[in-house]
């Protein structure tokens, strides 16, 4: 349980003025696990598992409050805790009421364990939904599995990972599941990592793995539509919260530039503050949306009919899809504000990191593939006030 006088969102408000690291060009990775480090001593790694299992039981809005004031300090951290998140979502969400489940989420609470994916999988196209590795059952309930993977991310800070595999039935049947296996249950061979322009704080390298695991840590319930319900729905919320907190940060440059312009640059003042306002505008539209989001998700609305549950996915696509595109507006609209200053790599108002953590943002589950699968159903759909 949080122990602080102030409660989880307000620590997260002042995490900066724990943080000893200084961030630096080429020292992104550094900060990024030093400001991670100071989310878990102020035991904000687990806010949401319900408090008869350790928690503090808060809500998916709290949980995107926090990531972006993680994300105010450091995308890379941010973006980490964005997805551990969304994982620890579909295990208090889908998690079988026994001991097993029960135990685990003790522990993630106790451990203060951040959660990885391992959901992507090589020769299936990019497609979550199709896999081709199968558990392997060798009595006993005993489990293994081998899977190849070509990105796993921040696997050198993970303690368990969310993993998807098929299972084959005693008639042949074959349904795609997740399961939960420990960093100490799994071996791995890795690749060397994969050199990003932004967001470089966080690891990236593709695995073939092999775990070993018991029934008991298997998800009851098929994976797509755990994905559907839950891990698709919170990852957009939490990663547009992540780029809110990036949108912030350049808002907040471009306002210390123009608080220290000086007297003969007064002509063009009136213009960058107009400017300035302009972003100010766009970030309080994509804060609009993601609380819009996030009341959806959080009342839970069940989908009754094809055409709501349509509705639903295409408005969570078009979350991510607005919010990205807004951040890279902000961020380039705030550079041009603040000029060569901001151009540099790295001094007080540079914009350098800024910049290349937001163009991320449109590429994490391609902008094109959603805006598509949208396109083929908005003759459905009815966006009404």
């Amino acid at each position: 349980m949080q122990t602080t006088e102030a409660g989880p969102v307000e620590l997260s408000k002042t995490l900066a003025k724990r943080i000893t690291e200084k961030n630096c060009w080429g020292g992104e990775k550094a900060f990024a696990d030093a400001v991670l480090d100071q989310v878990r001593a102020d035991r904000l790694i687990a806010v949401t598992v319900p408090t008869e299992h350790g928690g503090d039981g808060l809500s998916a809005l709290d949980a995107a409050r926090i990531a972006f004031n993680i994300s105010r300090v450091s995308a890379g951290a941010g973006m980490i805790y964005a997805m551990h998140m969304s994982q620890l979502f579909t295990l208090i969400r889908h998690a079988a009421a026994t001991p097993f489940f029960d135990d685990f989420q003790k522990k993630v609470a106790r451990e203060q364990m951040l959660l990885g994916s391992i959901t992507s999988e090589a020769g299936v196209g990019g497609d979550i939904f199709g896999s081709i590795c199968t558990i392997d059952e060798q009595g006993g309930g005993k489990m293994s599995l081998f899977k190849d993977c070509p990105i796993i991310s921040y696997y050198d800070l993970t303690g368990a990972f969310l993993i998807t595999a098929n299972r084959v039935d005693a008639n042949g049947h074959k349904t795609q599941v997740l399961f939960v296996a420990e960093a100490d249950q799994i071996e791995y061979t890795s690749s060397p990592e994969m050199a990003l322009t932004g967001l470089r704080g966080v690891v990236n390298k593709s695995y073939k793995i092999t775990a070993r695991f018991d029934e008991a840590a298997i998800f009851p319930g098929n994976y797509p539509a755990i994905q559907r319900e839950t891990m698709t729905p919170t990852v957009n919320i939490l990663w547009s919260s992540v780029w809110s907190g990036i949108a912030w940060q350049a808002i907040d440059r471009a306002k210390r530039h123009l608080a220290k312009q000086k007297v003969e640059e007064a002509d063009v003042a009136p213009v960058m503050r107009h400017e300035l306002s302009r972003l100010v505008d766009k970030h309080y539209v994509m804060n609009a949306i993601i609380r819009d989001a996030v009341a959806e998700y959080e009342g839970n609305v069940a989908a009754t009919d094809v055409v709501k549950g349509m509705n639903m996915s295409a408005r969570n696509a078009r979350l991510k899809i607005l919010c990205s595109e807004l951040v890279n507006e902000i961020t380039q609209g705030a550079l041009a504000i603040v000029g060569i200053g901001g151009y540099a790599l790295d001094g007080a108002i540079s914009m350098s990191e800024v910049v290349r953590d937001a163009l991320s943002a449109p590429l994490q589950v391609s902008n094109y593939r959603l805006g598509i699968r949208n396109a083929k159903v908005e003759r459905f759909l009815d966006e009404v006030l």
